[in-house]
Order: C-alpha cells, then sequence, then structure tokens
C-alpha cells in the first residue's frame, strides 16, 4: 500500500483522470527554476513574458523574482516566485479557470521547498477591467505538473488539492489521511466547492482507498490518521453512519499524544501487546467530529 500522503499528491495532480469523463491529456506547466528560467517573449495564452526581474522581499533572504506579463492590448500584470534556491522551483502553465473572464489565465505554482511543504497557487485572472492576481492559496506538495483539468464535465477547470487540514492531527504526517478539496475560480474569486454533488465519483475513491488504509495496518500500528479519513468521505458522501462504522470497527489506537498508546511499561524496543493498547475511541471519536465541524464538512452524526 502507498504512503498516503504520496497518493493525495497523486490524488492532486491526476486521480480525476480514471474518475470523471474522458478528456484530453492536460497540458503540461511549463518549469521555472534557475536552470529553467522564464524568457521574454513566451507565450502563455493571452499572455506573452514581457521581463523578469528581481525584487526584494523581506520573507526571502534572496528575494523574489517577479514576471511581467503583457497582451496583445498592451496591459500588463504580474506574478512573483520564489525561484532562486536549488530545491525551489515554480511551473507556470495557460488555461480557462475562471469561466466568468473574457480570456484564459496564467497559473504559477511556486515551491517552497522543505519537508512535506509548500505549493503557493497564484492566478492571475483578468477581471474588473485589469490582469489581476487570484490568490489560490499554500498546499501540501510539489508544483503541478499539468494544468488543472474539468473533474465534473462542466467546462471549468477544478483545482484539487489534499486536505492538509487533517495533517499531524490525529497522527504523524506520513500516517495522515488528507481528502480531497475542490477549488473552483468565478468573477475572479476563490470558492471552494467540496460539498457539492458533481464531485461524488472523487470522494468514491478516495473513500475506498481511505478504508483500505484505515482496515489494513498490523495489529501495533496506529491507523488513527487514515480512520479520520475515512469517516472525512464518507460524511461527504452522505455516508456518515457507515463511515463511522467502519473507523470505530479498526481503529486500533487512538490518543491526544500519539506516542503514549501502551497501558503497560515496556522497553523502547518492546511491542506492545495487543491486548494492552489504549484504543481511544470516545477520544477519536470527539476529535473527529471536531475537525468535521470546524471545516464544513457537514452533519459528522454519531
Amino acid at each position: 500500500m502507498r504512503p498516503p500522503y504520496v497518493a493525495h499528491i497523486a490524488l492532486a495532480l491526476g486521480l480525476w483522470l480514471a474518475v470523471a469523463p474522458a478528456f484530453a491529456q492536460p497540458a503540461a506547466m511549463a518549469r521555472w527554476d534557475r536552470d529553467h528560467p522564464l524568457k521574454p517573449g513566451t507565450m502563455f495564452g493571452p499572455l506573452k513574458v514581457e521581463s523578469v526581474k528581481d525584487r526584494p522581499d523581506p520573507r526571502w533572504e534572496l528575494g523574489v523574482n517577479v514576471a511581467t506579463f503583457i497582451d496583445r492590448g498592451g496591459r500588463r500584470g504580474q506574478l512573483a516566485a520564489v525561484v532562486a534556491f536549488d530545491d525551489v522551483a515554480a511551473t507556470v502553465g495557460a488555461g480557462r479557470v475562471d469561466p466568468d473572464s473574457p480570456e484564459s489565465q496564467v497559473l504559477l505554482a511556486d515551491y517552497s521547498g522543505g519537508a512535506h511543504c509548500c505549493t503557493h497557487v497564484q492566478l492571475l485572472d483578468w477581471t474588473n477591467g485589469a490582469w489581476r492576481v487570484v490568490d489560490i492559496g499554500t498546499f501540501d506538495g510539489e508544483p503541478f505538473v499539468s494544468f488543472p483539468m474539468d473533474v465534473d464535465g462542466d467546462g471549468v477547470a477544478d483545482i484539487v488539492q489534499p486536505d492538509s487540514r487533517f495533517a499531524y492531527r490525529f497522527d504523524c504526517y506520513a500516517c495522515s489521511w488528507m481528502p480531497p478539496r475542490i477549488f473552483n475560480v468565478r468573477r475572479g474569486q476563490l470558492i471552494e466547492v467540496s460539498a457539492e454533488p458533481r464531485y461524488r465519483k472523487l470522494f468514491e475513491a478516495d473513500y475506498a482507498e481511505a478504508k483500505d488504509a484505515c482496515g489494513k495496518p498490523t495489529a501495533a500500528d496506529s491507523n488513527a490518521g487514515y480512520c479520520a479519513g475515512v469517516v472525512a468521505d464518507g460524511v461527504r458522501l452522505g455516508r456518515a453512519d457507515e463511515a463511522w462504522a467502519f473507523a470505530l470497527g479498526h481503529l486500533k489506537t487512538y490518543d491526544e499524544d500519539v506516542l503514549a498508546r501502551c497501558k503497560i511499561e515496556r522497553t523502547p524496543q518492546e511491542p506492545c501487546p495487543v491486548e494492552q493498547l489504549y484504543t481511544g475511541k470516545d477520544a477519536f471519536r470527539a476529535d473527529v467530529a471536531k475537525i468535521l465541524a470546524e471545516n464544513g464538512y457537514g452533519p459528522p452524526s454519531r
């Protein structure tokens, strides 16, 4: 079984190809880093790169790189990325994300580097008579390999990312299951559309994988992070009671301190007997219900 955090980065980049109607292969995003500079004259949809310049920024020791784009009418917009370090890169691509804009948009996914983190996503969108930056947000994982696709067949590109609010919440990062989050851009505004029923197939696929991860750990493994993902997906699908029953039925261990799971003293090398594992189902139920309520997943039931 592949690690859940890897599974969810793959999901964000392309799982919808298996659950959505047949669409053309998504366009690749151009790489932008120190070894692959963004060159003036390069076209991205209706926009041409006019210049790329360094700019001081107090958040980054070496500042940021600012790309100025110009359209055929001489109107300009800018996107800024940090691309100064060996392990930091960005990707840039063009396509239709905002259906209310008369022009295609330019998407920038800017990777900060570091463990488990992070890509900042921006969209240069023609709205209200100017090229404006729509801040899509910061997400776990690396920059997009391909331009976002239309998941549900409504003609609008969907931005799919793992819900990093579940990271570390119930267990270690690699032991966390992060359900998908889906975003659209309308009239220059970012909106989350994860709860809309047209994405059911996406959540059904994730639900099946989460159940597999929750249901098949070894006896001494913690599976609380995986089982929390089962409940989250089940609530999205309107199958909360079924999901709770599965998660609580397969939960091995849970404690707010994930390093203290055994009821008896033992050496660090000595495994905890299965009958002495702390299960903490009441604590798990309360904590999962809390994160669902805090983040708009819907009535958690049970």
